[in-house]
């Protein structure tokens, strides 16, 4: 694995749990990782979704 893809697997979470902003992490890790960490969060989101509707379901 590339660097880019190592650092947004490590800091997947640090914009929705921390203070740090957006233009921080691209000053401190560039504009690439985050990007990754921002489609990880999008991921993340979709899937709890898809989570959430399968165990809805089931309990229905």
């Amino acid at each position: 694995m590339d660097y880019a893809t190592i650092a947004a697997a490590l800091l997947h979470d640090i914009l929705e749990d921390t203070l740090v902003t957006e233009q921080e992490l691209v000053k401190g890790f560039g504009s690439e990782v985050v990007s990754l960490v921002k489609g990880l969060q999008n991921f993340q989101s979709i899937s709890l979704t898809i989570i959430y509707n399968r165990a809805g379901r089931k309990l229905a």
